[in-house]
């Protein structure tokens, strides 16, 4: 018997309700899967979060707050072809495309939402830098 893949996506610091439920009904339409995530379940891994096997929600108290400036989309499963039909789908209903968005790999299954938000933020923050000196030597040419 073959293996059910399924195509869930992780939602993380959405503030907008409308967009949310518009984006939950997009994903339910296209019959994925859709994990949105709390703020006080930043220490969990993703693994745990998305109801991997082998993997359990610890609960930890939050101690220290944690600051996270972008909505976070992380991708279960995904071909090159669905992950672009959220995406267009998205444009259409007028939801913007977060800038931190992630795929899940064998590595990142195991890493806290914390850390995967550390880091999809340090990414684009050098993104930001990289464009802005490309931009100011092209300025003195």
């Amino acid at each position: 018997m073959k293996k059910q893949i399924e195509e869930k996506v992780l939602l993380y610091n959405f503030k907008n309700d409308e967009h949310v439920n518009k984006l939950k009904d997009i994903l339910k339409s296209l019959n994925m899967g859709v994990v949105h995530v709390n703020y006080d379940e930043h220490l969990e891994s993703i693994g745990a979060l998305l109801g991997l096997r082998g993997f359990s929600k610890h609960n930890k108290p939050v101690e220290e707050e944690f600051k996270f400036g972008h909505e976070f989309m992380l991708f279960k499963d995904f071909t090159q072809n669905r992950y672009r039909k959220v995406i267009e789908a998205m444009k259409e209903e007028g939801i913007p495309i977060p800038v931190c968005k992630a795929v899940l790999t064998p590595t990142n299954r195991f890493w806290s939402l914390r850390r995967i938000c550390e880091n999809m933020e340090k990414e684009h923050l050098a993104a930001q830098e990289q464009k802005q000196q490309q931009a100011q030597a092209q300025d003195k040419e």
